[in-house]
């Protein structure tokens, strides 16, 4: 699949207001980056701004992050097959990079599910939903989760080969509508050792076929919903000053968003998928 890829502001070109809410970010969710889904919002003057301003109470008392990290999700899928130590030597991962790996797994996979329900919320504030006064919050003396260590660096697509990138693009877009593509960090991060995405993108291409990725999911989804209409009963409104996104802003983004509720919880899967498959101690030769 080719396309436009989502615009977004990276962490290395926010500035101002963007860069301190990524530093928020990160500090409250325990994370060692903002996802794509936060950079693309961040792309559409003003809307991270405002969005940030409502749900900023939930964060800064916890009960945004525990609310996500709460949701159940059923994993109806069977393991993959562990992979072999010398197969991932064969394709460049040393023992340094396969604890690089397991990183990366880890880190989205607490990402991922505050990531889903950002999105979750956003929506349901896009199409309307009216907030309260003030937010009060369910929850005393939360402290942050102690932020993960850096991530190996993300390979920008423009860095990738041709190849590389075209296959990276094909899996992370599967199911965005024609003319679009996405390519989820996870990846970017991965490309580092393009083998092993090789190998990641065989695996998971028939999954993707198949549309098991997206019934495995089906839960977290269901949870994300409930999670979503609770919480959005309870935020403040914007302050003065901070207006909400026109309508034709709004328009543009529904799409896209209305795709990453399948899309995050597909790389909730994945990311359990490929991490459960990595080899563990070394047994020898």
């Amino acid at each position: 699949m080719s396309g436009q890829l989502i615009s977004e502001v990276l962490e290395k070109d926010a500035t101002g207001e963007i860069a301190h809410i990524y530093a928020e970010i990160r500090r409250l969710w325990g994370v060692p980056n903002v996802t794509t889904i936060v950079r693309h919002v961040a792309s559409v003057p003003g809307v991270l701004e405002w969005y940030w301003s409502i749900i900023r109470p939930a964060n800064a008392c916890g009960d945004f992050q525990e609310s996500a990290l709460g949701m159940v999700d059923t994993l109806a899928t069977e393991p993959l097959q562990p992979l072999p130590e010398l197969a991932l030597r064969a394709m460049g991962v040393d023992v340094s990079a396969k604890a690089q790996i397991q990183d990366v797994y880890g880190a989205y996979d607490r990402n991922n599910r505050p990531n889903l329900l950002f999105v979750s919320v956003l929506q349901r504030l896009l199409r309307g939903a009216a907030g309260k006064r003030e937010y009060e919050p369910q929850r005393t003396n939360w402290a942050p989760p102690e932020t993960a260590r850096p991530l190996v660096r993300m390979v920008q697509a423009d860095e990738m080969t041709p190849e590389t990138l075209a296959l990276a693009q094909a899996v992370g877009s599967w199911g965005f509508p024609e003319g679009s593509a996405f390519l989820p960090g996870v990846y970017r991060h991965l490309a580092n050792w393009p083998a092993y995405l090789a190998h990641v993108g065989a695996l998971m291409w028939p999954y993707l076929e198949t549309g098991e990725i997206q019934r495995a999911s089906t839960s977290i989804v269901a949870a994300a919903d409930a999670v979503a209409d609770e919480l959005v009963s309870r935020l403040p409104s914007a302050p003065e000053g901070l207006p909400a996104p026109t309508p034709e802003q709004a328009a543009e983004m529904s799409a896209l968003l209305s795709t990453m509720t399948q899309k995050i919880p597909e790389m909730i899967v994945i990311c359990k998928l490929l991490g459960d498959a990595l080899p563990g101690e070394e047994k020898g030769t």
